[in-house]
């Protein structure tokens, strides 16, 4: 009986979780940056950095996200990801926008998030500081997760957010009472959800209007040809713009 038990329970283990995958952690990471503050801890998959290590094989899941932990003196956050199985991903402090970066060591990318409006209400989709756009009732839209270059690979959070989150109001230059804006502008996201981009992923975003809140879904990963044309795209419009 025994026997039976712990061969049901290790072919319940490979079932959830496929190979590993290795990451990489170049030096200590600090908030901003700034060493006078404890280091970032980070947990993957359930599996810690310890105090010495640099290196950390984490079994990753087949069916399913990944996840890992980050945790600050007093707070932690967590986020969602998807690993390949034998890939290297590389972990390093971040810059000005972003405390840590995570990335691929072959090939890193970027990928899209896909948000179809099934509400009767137009909304606005975030992906990222540069990329928004309203989604009318009904329609669909498909945005790239760019960021900033020296910040590429930080973790992505979605909102799906009132239209008015794009007010002009919230971007003019000439309003000098920021945080009281930010605070009200924050007040028209309705539901989010963090992703962190590292294959060239396409992520379908879910809202239930009721709940108030996202669920995701990987829906496969940009082809070579694919990535070209969101990146040609992408430079287009910001020349246009």
């Amino acid at each position: 009986m025994r026997k039976k038990l712990l061969v049901l329970l290790l072919l319940t283990f490979a079932s959830s979780f496929g190979q590993t995958a290795t990451i990489k952690l170049k030096t200590k990471i600090y908030p901003n940056g700034r060493e006078t503050e404890a280091p970032l801890k980070f947990e993957f998959n359930g599996i810690t950095f310890k105090e010495n290590d640099s290196v950390l094989h984490v079994p990753i899941k087949k069916n399913n996200f990944d996840t890992y932990k980050v945790t600050y003196a007093d707070e932690s956050y967590d986020f969602i990801t998807k690993f390949k199985e034998n890939e290297i991903y590389e972990l390093s402090q971040g810059c000005c926008c972003a405390d840590f970066i995570l990335e691929a060591k072959n090939n890193p990318r970027k990928g899209v998030v896909i948000f179809k409006n099934k509400t009767n209400k137009d909304l606005c989709l975030l992906v990222s500081a540069f990329e928004t756009d309203t989604v009318t009732s009904g329609k669909k839209k498909v945005l790239f997760a760019s960021e900033s270059a020296m910040c590429n690979f930080k973790p992505c959070e979605i909102h799906i957010a009132e239209t008015e989150y794009l007010s002009e109001k919230y971007n003019s230059s000439e309003n000098t009472d920021y945080k009281m804006l930010s605070k009200e502008q924050d007040n028209l996201i309705l539901a989010s959800n963090w992703y962190h981009f590292l294959h060239g992923e396409k992520i379908e975003v879910i809202y239930n209007p009721d709940l108030k809140k996202i669920d995701l879904k990987l829906k496969g990963y940009l082809t070579d040809k694919e990535y070209l044309k969101t990146l040609t795209d992408l430079v287009t419009k910001n020349n246009i713009e």
